[in-house]
């Protein structure tokens, strides 16, 4: 097999395993205009290109509704129950998009919080990153479920 022919199948795959983490997503991309049109006649590494910056754009919108505790709890749980940091990171980013998702598409009831309160969420995620967390929401890896936020706090993004 040539290069460019291993090339263009790992970039195929790597395409199609972003892809659950792109339909998460596709509800506040194609909402807030958040995704460039699709490039016709493109090579597998353009395309994963293009649904990485796709993501890259809702989870660059999302960030004011991201609860951080949530991202913390979630990662202690399953890095206890696991061992695995990397599949820690992933199930915490999973459940705060999620979570996120949700009070963004509700932002009719309460503003966002204001951009630059509170501390900075985790560093956006990298492309390895991205295809565990893509993993996580297409149910390919089974986690425990997060501990509840402790009872009279409000955590971020919620009213």
């Amino acid at each position: 097999m040539t290069p460019r022919v291993a090339e263009w199948r790992r970039a195929g795959r790597a395409y199609a395993r972003l892809g659950p983490l792109e339909r998460a997503l596709d509800d506040l991309l194609v909402r807030r205009a958040l995704r460039l049109p699709r490039p016709r006649f493109a090579s597998p590494a353009t395309l994963l290109m293009w649904r990485r910056t796709s993501i890259h754009n809702a989870l660059g919108h999302l960030d004011a509704y991201c609860d951080r505790d949530l991202y913390d709890r979630t990662r202690a749980d399953t890095l206890t129950a696991t061992g695995d940091p990397a599949l820690a990171g992933a199930h915490a980013w999973a459940a705060v998009i999620v979570d996120a998702l949700r009070h963004e598409a509700g932002a009719g009831e309460a503003p966002p919080p204001a951009a630059g309160t509170g501390r900075p969420l985790a560093p956006s995620p990298d492309p390895a990153a991205l295809a565990r967390i893509s993993d996580v929401l297409a149910g390919a890896v089974r986690v425990p479920a997060a501990s509840p936020a402790p009872s009279g706090r409000t955590t971020a993004g919620t009213a």
